[in-house]
């Protein structure tokens, strides 16, 4: 739980100083150079990667090929209860955040203003609320189950889509973008740590192979179902939603108890 938290930290951080950093090399640099320190980050992490020695484990079958892998895999995750539950609640936890992902700055902009700060506002109070949150929980160890923290995480989040609906003010609307933040790691860091207990070392590559995947996949399909609901009214994509998460939020918390 802890190295995740320090992994969801990082993440954040590089969420929050990314954009910065990003406005102020393009606002000094050309396009060419800025695609230079792409590659020259790119070469820096191949190189960091090669550091790293990962102890060998034994295949199950050394004559395995990629698909009679992913089939294993597939069967190794349908076979186990407490694997295909779980990523099938972090599926479906990705659908449903979408709009706070996505549509976000869309409902600021309409809200608020369409300036680039008050939507650079909205992006980093978000990270900030999940950096102290991952700092707190790498740091404190929690004696909560970890469904528990994601049923919470699931009523902050649909919590606050719908909070956000009426807001016109950007102080108080960057406040609930910060506590929506603290709802992210809520429910990344204890779900894919659930996912690491319950998966034999032999098959965690290919179980977190579908995990990315149907994650990955989630957003997408988001988007094409919430999309088209925010051209009809911004609040449809924000309060759907939002309402089945805290619904979600407390199924999740009476079945962990």
């Amino acid at each position: 739980m802890k190295a995740n938290s320090i992994y969801t930290g990082i993440w954040s951080t590089i969420q929050l100083i990314s954009p910065g950093l990003g406005g102020l090399v393009m606002s000094l640099l050309s396009i060419q150079y800025v695609f230079l320190i792409d590659i020259g980050t790119a070469i820096t992490g191949v190189l960091l990667l090669a550091t790293i020695i990962i102890p060998m484990r034994e295949k199950l079958q050394s004559t395995e090929n990629t698909k009679e892998g992913l089939l294993q895999g597939l069967h190794y995750i349908m076979n186990s209860k407490a694997l295909r539950n779980s990523i099938l609640l972090y599926t479906i936890f990705s659908l449903l955040v979408v709009p706070a992902s996505q549509l976000t700055p869309l409902l600021a902009s309409k809200n608020i203003g369409d300036e680039v700060w008050i939507l650079s506002v909205v992006e980093t109070a978000f990270s900030i609320g999940a950096l102290v949150v991952s700092l707190f929980m790498a740091y404190k160890e929690l004696h909560i189950s970890h469904f528990k923290l994601i049923g919470l995480s699931a009523v902050i989040f649909g919590t606050t889509m719908i909070l956000l609906l009426p807001v016109h003010g950007i102080m108080v609307f960057a406040v609930f973008m910060m506590v929506m933040g603290v709802g992210s790691p809520l429910y990344y860091t204890p779900l894919i740590t659930y996912i690491q207990e319950n998966t034999e070392g032999n098959y965690m590559g290919r179980t977190f192979s579908y995990v990315d995947l149907f994650s990955s996949l989630a957003t997408p399909l988001g988007i094409v179902v919430f999309g088209p609901l925010a051209n009809v009214n911004i609040l449809l994509p924000f309060a759907i939603p939002g309402v089945i998460l805290i619904l979600l939020g407390f199924w999740v918390r009476k079945k962990s108890e």
